[in-house]
């Protein structure tokens, strides 16, 4: 099976062959439990690239399935930095006042 990972230094899909999605779910892609309202990117919303998969070319259209090389459950929430950003500005608008 053909899976397509979205390579941001290239710009271009990098092709990779190997096996076919496993489990309970192998016909849909996992989803995070938290989306942004404008939408997600590849990590977030592709399959996991099967282990062994190997690089087989690359080009501007996916091809096969699309993928991810990261972890859904490792990347943060859509909301997470604006939160930061706004928590660490409280913080330090409150200390200096």
């Amino acid at each position: 099976m053909i899976w397509s990972v979205w390579n941001y230094k290239t710009r271009t899909y990098d092709y990779y062959e190997g096996g076919t999605p496993t489990g309970t779910h192998a016909g849909t892609p996992p989803t995070p439990f938290m989306s942004s309202q404008i939408g997600m990117s590849p990590e977030q919303s592709a399959w996991r690239l099967p282990p062994g998969a190997r690089k087989v070319g690359s080009g501007t259209v996916a091809r096969g399935r699309v993928a991810a090389l990261g972890d859904v459950a490792s990347s943060l929430p859509s909301y997470a930095v604006p939160l930061a950003i706004g928590a660490a500005a409280l913080y330090f608008w409150r200390k200096h006042r």
